[in-house]
């Protein structure tokens, strides 16, 4: 029989252990997507932009990550306030990529509660899950 002091070191390790697995991949996922709404919204482009990997491909091939970067700087001058709400967000998941099909409500303009432009967005995502967590590869809207 283990001694006292070894069996509690031993159940002490385990849960540490167990504190240091990662969240399930879904769960992970859909934080990652709220992460970037807030960012967008909070104005933060380089909090957003960190969550875009360095190979990403938008509108088929049309839109690169520096792309992205510049519609998100000019979206974020041209209106003070963005706010967005994502409805019937579906993920499907193969080991690490995943693919997230969401309709995307934008509204922006200079008043939060009478928004200037608003427009409903259809958009299909292609992510990767990283050792930094998932990023996303490709997105594609209409």
């Amino acid at each position: 029989m283990l001694p006292r002091a070894a069996a509690v070191a031993m159940l002490a390790a385990a849960g540490l252990l167990a504190g240091c697995e990662r969240a399930p991949a879904e769960q992970r996922l859909r934080e990652t997507i709220s992460a970037m709404q807030e960012a967008a919204e909070n104005g933060d482009r380089g909090a957003f932009m960190d969550r875009v990997d360095d190979n990403f491909g938008g509108q088929r091939g049309q839109f690169d990550r520096r792309s992205l970067d510049s519609i998100l700087r000019i979206q974020l001058m041209t209106h003070q306030n963005i706010t967005s709400t994502i409805t019937d967000l579906n993920l499907t998941l193969m080991d690490t990529r995943a693919t997230t099909t969401m309709k995307v409500l934008v509204t922006g303009g200079p008043r939060a509660w009478l928004p200037e432009n608003a427009e409903f967005l259809d958009v299909t995502a292609g992510w990767v899950d990283t050792d930094d967590g998932w990023r996303l590869i490709s997105a594609d809207w209409r």
